[in-house]
C-alpha cells in the first residue's frame, strides 16, 4: 500500500493532470484492445487519475493471461517505456497464491 499512500499524498495540478489523463487514457485504450481480443471482460481498467507527477489506474480481469499481457505491454514501447520515469504495481485483493482481483498501476513521470 506504499504506492497508494504516496499517490494520495500528492496534490493535484489540474492543468498537467488533465492533459496526462487524456494521454494515458489513449495509450491504455489501445493496449486494452490488443490484450482483450474479442473478450471485453478479459482485462478491465478503471479509475484513471493523475495528480502532480504520477497517474494511477486500477486493472482487473477475468483472464490471467490477458491481464499479464496487458501489464507487460505497459512497460514496453507500446506503453510507457521511455515516457515514464517508473511504473509500479500494487496488488489489491486476492490471496497470495491466487490471481489478484485488482492491480493498482502507478506511473510516475519526470517533469
Amino acid at each position: 500500500m506504499r504506492e497508494s499512500a504516496a499517490f494520495e499524498a500528492q496534490p493535484r495540478e489540474n492543468e498537467w493532470a488533465d492533459a496526462m489523463e487524456d494521454e494515458v487514457k489513449q495509450t491504455i485504450d489501445k493496449l486494452l484492445r490488443a490484450a482483450r481480443g474479442s473478450d471485453e471482460a478479459a482485462v478491465t481498467a478503471r479509475e484513471l487519475e493523475c495528480r502532480s507527477t504520477s497517474c494511477r489506474i486500477i486493472i482487473g480481469g477475468a483472464e490471467p493471461d490477458a491481464v499479464r499481457q496487458f501489464l507487460e505491454s505497459l512497460q514496453d514501447e507500446r506503453g510507457f517505456y521511455e515516457r515514464a520515469d517508473s511504473l509500479a504495481l500494487e496488488r489489491r485483493g486476492g490471496k497470495r497464491n491466487e490471481q489478484p482481483t485488482e492491480i493498482g498501476v502507478f506511473i510516475k513521470f519526470l517533469r
